[in-house]
């Protein structure tokens, strides 16, 4: 689950009027939709229209400084922004990524503010295995993937990035062997279950290339 802090933060953000059309992504919005069941340092804003990340980032800086938060910059530019936020009490720290990214649907409305909606967060965690292939990812496809399907998940993935590649997501997934198992956050047999429907998942990807 969230911390209290990004908790607090991440409302605060979607209630300033210079983040109006951002929403909540990445591993932190599934954490929040209860998806999956681990822990994450970071929360991603992201935006269809990238001339609002400075403004929406000056806001928040605004409004962490008004509630006694500290915050430092970490990189800048006009597409994003990389802050970490500390809470002064307790010395939690919180990465913040604002960002700029093309949407394919509707953010769903909650409590917090808009969230991504689950079926994006499964193209953009399936894109993100292609392009890192991390622990977390592989943990989240897995569960995306069991949700709505690996048909279903490929598909959204190239409908949101044309320049997906199956045969190269397989060459990635190799990489699974490589990571060590204390960077999974899920049970023995979770992890054992995650790995063999990788290594049938690459298998029927490198056939399908061929």
């Amino acid at each position: 689950m969230l911390t209290s802090l990004q908790i607090r933060v991440a409302k605060l953000f979607l209630s300033l009027p210079e983040a109006c059309h951002f929403a909540l992504a990445g591993g932190a919005a599934l954490i929040f939709k209860n998806e999956v069941a681990r822990h994450t340092q970071d929360l991603d804003f992201f935006c269809p229209l990238q001339n609002e990340v400075r403004a929406a980032s000056e806001s928040l800086q605004k409004s962490l400084a008004s509630l006694g938060l500290r915050f430092q910059i970490v990189s800048s530019s006009p597409s994003f922004v990389r802050m970490i936020v500390q809470e002064t009490e307790s010395n939690e720290e919180v990465v913040v990524d604002i960002g700029h990214d093309y949407r394919l649907k509707k953010p769903d409305d909650t409590e917090i503010g808009p969230v991504l909606s689950t079926e994006e967060l499964a193209a953009d965690k399936l894109l993100a295995l292609f392009g890192r292939a991390e622990a977390r990812d592989f943990v989240d496809v897995y569960h995306l993937m069991h949700k709505f399907g690996v048909a279903s998940v490929l598909h959204l993935a190239k409908e949101k990035d044309t320049g997906f590649d199956p045969y190269i997501l397989a060459i990635e997934i190799g990489k699974l062997a490589r990571l060590p198992r204390k960077e999974f956050e899920v049970d023995d047999l979770t992890y054992q279950e995650l790995q063999i429907f990788f290594r049938n998942l690459r298998a029927e990807l490198l056939e399908k290339a061929l």
